[in-house]
């Protein structure tokens, strides 16, 4: 299935555009109306840098659709090829353009223009934390397929990594976090280890009683009519779903 491309719109906003409304058809498990929403977007990242961040977040979509049609080897393989393209992002963020922000006070500016490149180092730095959250994305929806196929002892250190990377990405408190936390302990659970799996139950518990606030929702609320780089990061890392454990 293809879409239809408007052509009043350029690929960088239609790619966003498709992966928002991919990820909404997803979640209302209208898989089929996903995957072709998805693949065109996917189409339209096979001609952005070879380091683009969206680029590994359309592999994952796509292989989110593989694994709900137990699809189950093309699905690793696309979440390999995703994991892979995660990898190579730190290039693309070492080239992007780091915006300052202007500030009203002189002074700020003035302090701004005087240590332009630590300001500068310091953001890129911010990037490469926030592009952990798409990679720690794919490495659980992976880690969620091995688990329901019957490889639990490979999807463990998976999830684990995860949690790290998202953690770091995006804070301790983030509603994909307690999905890598429910995922984990139930893997545990199957596998009879309830002492191992509870901790991580009561901490995802924890979590959806206080979350902090969604750099999704804030990021949804961004209006603006250029597509900065920054924003192309926070597309590719906040559109990438996290799968829930299933059978």
């Amino acid at each position: 299935m293809s879409v239809a491309m408007p052509p009043c719109e350029s690929a960088e906003f239609l790619w966003e555009r498709y992966a928002l409304e991919g990820r909404e058809a997803f979640e209302k498990g209208e898989v089929g109306e996903a995957e072709g929403l998805w693949r065109t977007g996917f189409e339209l990242a096979e001609g952005f840098d070879a380091c683009d961040p969206r680029r590994p977040a359309s592999l994952n979509n796509l292989a989110a659709t593989r694994r709900r049609h137990d699809d189950f080897p093309e699905a690793e393989t696309l979440y390999g090829e995703a994991l892979a393209a995660w990898k190579r992002v730190p290039d693309w963020i070492a080239r992007m353009q780091v915006e300052l922000t202007a500030r009203g006070m002189i002074f700020h500016l003035r302090l701004e223009l005087k240590h332009r490149e630590r300001f500068i180092a310091l953001g890129r730095m911010e990037n490469e934390r926030l592009a952990e959250g798409g990679l720690a994305a794919t490495l659980n929806n992976l880690a969620e397929l091995l688990d329901a196929t019957g490889r639990g002892p490979e999807a463990e250190p998976l999830y684990r990594h995860a949690l790290e990377a998202r953690a770091r990405s995006l804070g301790p408190r983030g509603e994909g976090l307690a999905r890598i936390y429910s995922n984990l302990a139930a893997l545990y659970m199957t596998a009879g280890r309830k002492r191992d799996a509870a901790p991580l139950l009561d901490r995802a518990c924890q979590i959806r009683a206080d979350p902090s606030p969604s750099g999704e929702a804030r990021f949804a609320a961004e209006k603006g009519t250029k597509m900065s780089d920054a924003r192309k990061l926070k597309a590719a890392v906040y559109l990438t779903p996290l799968l829930r454990r299933s059978a």
